[in-house]
């Protein structure tokens, strides 16, 4: 069966499987963490890590797709993820978690630009009819946070009979995907480039991206605002499972939250896509940014006032992400250059490690 499945075919049944992984930790990736004695800094703290992880490791991972290929490159960075997995679901100290983190952030490098890489090149050798890469691209998006609501649901309901449970799953999710990974992807044998030339290339891509950065004053403008994303927002997403057990929510229910987040995400994502134009100019983009960034401030606000009352808190951050979702497809537009690709993968997320250790993990402080 699998041999007769397309590339694009394979590629949504590998996405619908890594979402429903990702779904099984998201309702108690906080709560574990608090329940093992992280304070408020110190998980922003593990976070900042992983943030830091990616940014570091995010253009020397591309050697390796280079050099042996993006399916391994894909396949190591499962079985990652399925080693990080495993390290949560006994680990007992932040040095363990801090340890996981590093080792997912380079997972996550592994795969997330051979992934649709892969898919590009594949689509292009099987000449593929009536579908289009952006269009892939976006339904496969669709399918992740579909089957994260599902995986969310499991997840918070194994969680409830023992919360490191949801890490084994994950482990044995991921570490299913690898071995379907690695029988699934095709790739036609090419003459990949020897080390040397790959490392030059990367550095290369690396020189030409900061000398675009120097020049382009609006790139500063969405890394001011993703800087103030993280800010507002990161905080609060580390804390709000605690926020609904004050307000009286079984640790079963934080699925439900989860999966509801996750679709209003979708709901504001795909309400901007439909909105923007295509080919629109930058000063269009900019004013629905900072719309989005308006609304969202808003809800924070309110979501913070939501201390001393917890439903309020709770409603307020769940209609956040609609703000949220609206900012998603102008960050990350679905065509574009390698050279952006590097601001969004690697500076983006390094900006977004620094801000999350202190200024971050002190907001937290003060609110918790």
């Amino acid at each position: 069966m699998l041999l007769r499945m397309s590339s694009v075919e394979i590629y949504y049944l590998l996405q619908v499987l890594i979402g429903l992984a990702l779904g099984f930790h998201f309702p108690i990736y906080a709560l574990f963490l608090e329940r093992h004695g992280l304070g408020a800094e110190e998980r922003n703290q593990v976070n900042a890590v992983f943030m830091a992880t990616i940014a570091i490791f995010e253009i020397p991972t591309g050697i390796i797709a280079d050099v042996w290929g993006r399916k391994l490159s894909c396949i190591a960075s499962f079985m990652l993820m399925s080693l990080t997995s495993l390290i949560y679901f006994q680990a007992t100290s932040i040095r363990e978690f801090l340890i996981a983190e590093i080792i997912g952030g380079i997972a996550i490098t592994l795969s997330s630009g051979a992934f649709q890489a892969w898919l590009e090149k594949e689509m292009e050798r099987e000449e593929e009819r009536g579908v289009n890469l952006q269009s892939a691209l976006s339904h496969g998006h669709v399918v992740t946070n579909i089957a994260r609501c599902v995986g969310a649901l499991v997840g918070a309901y194994v969680g409830s009979l023992d919360i490191s449970w949801p890490w084994l799953l994950m482990a044995v999710a991921y570490f299913a995907i690898g071995i379907l990974a690695m029988f699934s992807m095709r790739e036609k044998w090419r003459k990949r480039a020897s080390i040397p030339k790959s490392a030059r290339h990367s550095i290369s891509i690396l020189r030409v991206s900061l000398r675009h950065l120097r020049r382009t004053r609006v790139l500063w403008f969405v890394f001011a605002q993703a800087g103030l994303i993280v800010l507002g927002t990161y905080t609060i997403n580390m804390q709000w499972p605690m926020f609904c057990q004050l307000g009286g929510m079984r640790q079963v229910a934080l699925g439900v939250t989860t999966a509801c987040w996750t679709i209003l995400l979708a709901i504001g994502a795909y309400g901007v896509r439909n909105a923007v134009p295509k080919n629109a100019k930058n000063r269009v983009l900019q004013s629905i940014l900072l719309r989005a960034q308006v609304y969202v401030g808003t809800v924070i606000v309110i979501a913070g006032m939501g201390i001393s009352c917890p439903s309020l808190g709770i409603t307020a951050f769940l209609l956040h992400e609609i703000g949220r979702g609206m900012l998603e497809p102008l960050f990350n537009p679905e065509s574009r250059r390698s050279r952006d690709r590097i601001f969004d993968e690697c500076i983006v997320s390094n900006a977004a490690g620094i801000a999350y250790y202190r200024p971050s993990a002190l907001f937290a402080l003060h609110t918790s």
